[in-house]
């Protein structure tokens, strides 16, 4: 379930992964504090969660105009945990980027995405150039273990590469 995506505080949670893209906050009972998902979330099984809390609902906001990718990579193409995972959301106009929101998944503690990395993309042109920038910013950011799975070295191959895949997904030139 959302919510139970949540509360395993996994780096691997796609749908968490997702709520991070969006900005999303959950609604914390018995208080009804919000708190935004990427505050929420400590590390892996870590939420900022007391005793007595619980997660009573999510809040995801409607954006409009975004253009969205999300790839998972996984050892089979079944029901798998990922080895990295990608999610980008992009408003453009013509080839300038207006907005970017990109989010790795099972590549550090928590979910990583970098706000100063996006920022640093606005206003740039929709190019190969810039989608290998951002993967080389967040290869430097990112922070993989070897685990059954994969190695860290090819999670790290992973995050520089998978932005490039999803800028010729974005064109349609499909890899």
């Amino acid at each position: 379930t959302p919510v139970g995506n949540v509360g395993n505080a996994s780096p691997a949670g796609d749908f968490l992964l997702s709520l991070y893209l969006y900005e999303a906050s959950c609604v914390i009972a018995p208080t009804m504090r919000e708190v935004k998902i990427s505050e929420l979330v400590k590390g892996p099984g870590k939420l900022d969660l007391g005793e007595d809390e619980f997660i009573y609902a999510l809040k995801i906001p409607y954006l409009q105009g975004y253009e969205g990718y999300f790839e998972k990579v996984g050892s089979r193409n079944a029901m798998v945990i990922s080895i990295a995972s990608v999610g980008i959301l992009i408003k453009r106009r013509e080839n300038v980027i207006e907005d970017v929101r990109v989010a790795f998944g099972s590549v550090a503690p928590t979910i990583l995405r970098s706000r100063e990395v996006e920022e640093r993309m606005r206003g740039e042109k929709f190019s190969q150039d810039t989608f290998e920038k951002i993967g080389k910013e967040y290869e430097k950011l990112s922070k993989p273990i070897t685990d059954i799975r994969a190695s860290a070295n090819y999670r790290k191959k992973l995050v520089r590469n998978l932005p490039l895949k999803a800028y010729f997904n974005f064109k349609g030139e499909i890899p």
